[in-house]
């Protein structure tokens, strides 16, 4: 049987798809910052894009919920929302998960050398495939196969090996199930 949390799960995982390519245009102007603006509460600071992206992307996987299962009642997020993804790490320790599951966050800290930084990243894992590889999409990020040095900053498909989550000065912690 399908439970709601996977219907959840592969909602957020449809609409994170759906955000791949959109650029970042200025930093504080645009459609796109509007948007983001729009799924967080307080949002005249918005500092961590790409946990911002993430609020926007459950809002959108639970309307999507609403629309398609009306029958069904609203299932509560389970993590602690915050725009420090770290932050919402930290506060919802029941949710974490050594195991992608397509929908669950996965959660990096950012480091200065060994010195661990009170930020860090977040994306979304979409799919799963064959010997560990995962396809995660993340908010603010640059896409690595763009020249063009304006127009590369925004929603962007990255492919992990499980066993080897970090990257530069992100280390992985773990994944989070929103549900």
């Amino acid at each position: 049987m399908v439970t709601n949390n996977k219907f959840l799960n592969c909602y957020l995982s449809m609409v994170a798809k759906d955000y791949i390519g959109i650029r970042e245009q200025n930093a504080q102007k645009g459609q796109l910052r509007q948007m983001l603006r729009s799924a967080v509460e307080n949002n005249d600071d918005i500092k961590s894009l790409c946990m911002t992206f993430v609020h926007l992307w459950i809002k959108g996987a639970e309307m999507a919920f609403r629309n398609y299962r009306p029958e069904e009642d609203d299932v509560p997020v389970k993590i602690f929302l915050s725009e420090n993804c770290l932050t919402s790490w930290e506060r919802s320790p029941q949710q974490h998960s050594l195991e992608p599951t397509i929908g669950s966050l996965c959660i990096w800290q950012k480091f200065d050398g060994d010195q661990p930084l009170n930020n860090g990243h977040v994306g979304v894992v979409i799919e799963l495939h064959e010997n560990g590889v995962i396809s995660v999409v993340e908010g603010n990020t640059r896409n690595l196969n763009c020249s063009d040095e304006t127009g590369c900053d925004g929603v962007n498909l990255f492919l992990y090996k499980t066993e080897k989550m970090d990257r530069d000065t992100l280390k992985f912690k773990g994944f989070l199930n929103v549900w």
